[in-house]
């Protein structure tokens, strides 16, 4: 950090801005300390005439891939009120990428689908075993009896549950 702020108080020593940058307080951080030196530099951009000049993003991009050279707009001037956006709102869509998403979105819907008839069957399982346990005669039946029958419900299937297919097995 304390090399952008020498490299900060070099520039403003080429531009012959006698100002010191205390640049020890500001590398310790200290919010007051930032606070000054940003509002020193507002106010002499506002002594030299900064606030006269508006930022042209546009133009700059430009410049910068070989266009005009960089113009200032002057905030006063009437051709720059209520000037038209340049961006388009709705950008040109790739019918195959809409495709696509169109595919990826009809697997999701068959794989919550296929997740929502498994989360159904083995509740109903899970329903169906505590309906056994529920019976006043369930306690007094032998262990035998009762393991058996809840074996039978969860080893029992479906007519309409396909089970789920391992990705990984493929």
């Amino acid at each position: 950090i304390n090399a952008e702020y020498m490299g900060l108080s070099n520039v403003l020593t080429k531009l012959k801005i006698s100002h010191e940058v205390p640049i020890l307080k500001l590398a310790k951080g200290k919010l007051q300390d930032l606070m000054d030196f940003m509002n020193w530099v507002k106010n002499h951009f506002d002594e030299n005439g900064g606030n006269s000049i508006t930022y042209d993003a546009a133009s700059r991009r430009q410049e910068c891939f070989g266009g005009n050279a960089l113009r200032v707009i002057d905030v006063n001037s009437p051709t720059n009120i209520n000037r038209p956006s340049k961006r388009n709102s709705n950008p040109p869509s790739n019918g195959k990428n809409v495709e696509q998403l169109n595919q990826q979105l009809t697997e999701l819907k068959t794989v919550v689908t296929t997740l929502e008839k498994e989360r159904d069957f083995y509740f109903q399982k899970l329903r169906d075993i505590e309906v056994l346990l529920e019976h006043d005669g369930v306690l007094a039946a032998d262990a035998a009896s009762l393991r058996n029958t809840i074996q039978g419900i969860l080893y029992a299937s479906s007519p309409d549950f396909v089970p789920p297919v391992n990705p990984e097995s493929k």
